[in-house]
């Protein structure tokens, strides 16, 4: 790739991950001049430590915005999942999906974006701003010559450490708490035999070990699995890779597994930030934590977040107007497609998070009675219907002040989720949302610690 450094260009973005090489792509469609940064080499681009997942209604937001997954992108799919309770109940969730082979789907992003004509500068590194007022970005060079570049817009999708996102972006004032960063270790693994079910992805709540963490195990075809493990940085007492080997050895399809590829990493698990932009400036992927906060899936949100900003970016720049208000549709339209339920779930996550191992297991067991479980759990909804409330109210006479705190919770957190959907559609109403938004955080706090009702 090229180490030419032009002085200016319409367009640069930080990082050809998923959400970085799509947006390069689209800008360059829309027939501007995009400079596509990247630290690693290009033949490196799409390796990234990830259970590499991707559920049904996943595939289908990514494909609103580029070609779905297919041929060697796909390392296996998945027919329905399984999550395994910390007292060994095992449920099933009827939602199909695939495993990506990560550096296969990242390498054509890649092709694609030089394809529309995107200029890709590899093995360089972004240091930060220049000048942040007119959008100048300094770059080092593979031989360590710097320079700056201009940009009627910037878009940062350098992931979770974005140092353009933390040193000026409008996104974290008040920076990331501990509690809200994943770290994960994974391997690939070669098994002696083929998964008992090779067709299910599964995932372990709170395993041995692990605390609040979770688990996964998920096929690859063959006898080749993703396997892995995450908690926050707050949960991270003791060394997880520890707790990971401790993991493999009670699980009997991974006896005697060798791993042939490893590595861990930080992501964001956190709702996403109260604005995304700025004047000429778009955070976008990780470095706006669009990931999901309740499992960490990142793929599908970087997806749609890339396709928001390159297509709010490419008409703000043709109208010739890049400030933060022209920009704002980046904020009002990813809150509204998926932003909305991320916050949800990030507000269940802390909640499920605050509750002892003895409630955790209680609360399951209650929620197991009915579909409800496996909704909250996977994502899918916040709330609860009639006949679910039933089934779990049937069970729930040992336990009633549990579940009435979990009923409380779980109608704050379907407030949230009503009020990021209602997300202002200009700056000036954020300040108030804001004041809206804290009440009902603060509210939910308050009822995880055991509050008054």
């Amino acid at each position: 790739m090229t180490h030419i450094i032009p002085k200016s260009t319409d367009c640069t973005v930080v990082g050809a991950g998923v959400a970085g090489a799509l947006a390069a792509r689209r800008l360059a469609e829309a027939g501007l001049d995009v400079l596509l940064v990247e630290e690693r080499p290009a033949p490196d681009v799409g390796r990234k430590t990830c259970g590499n997942g991707v559920a049904a209604p996943g595939a289908r937001a990514m494909a609103r915005y580029t070609e779905p997954p297919a041929g060697p992108e796909v390392a296996a799919r998945v027919r329905e999942g399984a999550i395994h309770l910390p007292d060994g109940t095992a449920l099933s969730v009827p939602q199909a999906g695939i495993v990506l082979n990560r550096l296969v789907f990242g390498q054509r992003l890649l092709a694609d974006a030089v394809a529309a004509g995107a200029t890709v500068l590899d093995r360089c590194s972004c240091l930060g701003w220049g000048d942040r007022r007119t959008a100048t970005i300094r770059l080092r060079m593979p031989d360590g010559q710097e320079a700056d570049v201009s940009s009627r817009l910037v878009i940062d999708a350098s992931g979770y450490r974005g140092v353009l996102t933390r040193q000026g972006g409008p996104c974290y004032p008040d920076g990331i708490r501990r509690d809200d960063v994943g770290i994960g270790y994974r391997e690939i693994v070669v098994l002696e035999s083929p998964l008992s079910n090779p067709d299910t992805g599964t995932i372990f709540l709170r395993p041995h070990g692990t605390g609040s963490g979770y688990a996964w195990i998920f096929p690859m075809g063959g006898r080749l699995a993703n396997v892995g493990m995450g908690m926050t940085l707050s949960q991270a007492r003791s060394d997880l890779r520890r707790a990971y080997h401790r993991f493999l050895a009670r699980v009997p399809d991974l006896e005697g597994c060798r791993a042939i590829q490893a590595g861990s990493g930080l992501l964001p698990l956190r709702r996403p930030p109260a604005s995304m932009v700025g004047d000429r400036f778009v955070a976008i992927g990780d470095a706006a934590c669009q990931a999901n906060p309740l499992h960490g899936g990142g793929i599908a949100p970087s997806v749609v977040g890339a396709g928001i900003a390159a297509d709010v970016g490419a008409r703000a720049l043709e109208r010739g107007d890049a400030t933060m208000d022209a920009l704002w549709d980046c904020n009002v339209r990813f809150m509204r497609a998926i932003g909305a339920r991320h916050a949800a779930h990030g507000f269940l996550r802390r909640f499920l998070d605050s509750l002892s191992d003895r409630d955790f297991s209680a609360l399951t067991q209650l929620f197991s009675r009915s579909d409800a479980l496996v909704k909250l759990l996977t994502g899918e909804s916040a709330t609860l219907s009639i006949a679910e409330r039933m089934a779990i109210a049937a069970g729930s006479a040992r336990r009633p002040r549990l579940l009435r705190i979990a009923a409380r919770a779980l109608r704050l957190v379907r407030e949230l989720e009503d009020a990021y959907t209602a997300y202002p559609g200009s700056p000036e109403g954020l300040d108030s949302w804001i004041g809206r938004v804290r009440y009902l955080r603060n509210t939910l706090l308050k009822t995880a610690r055991g509050g008054q009702e």
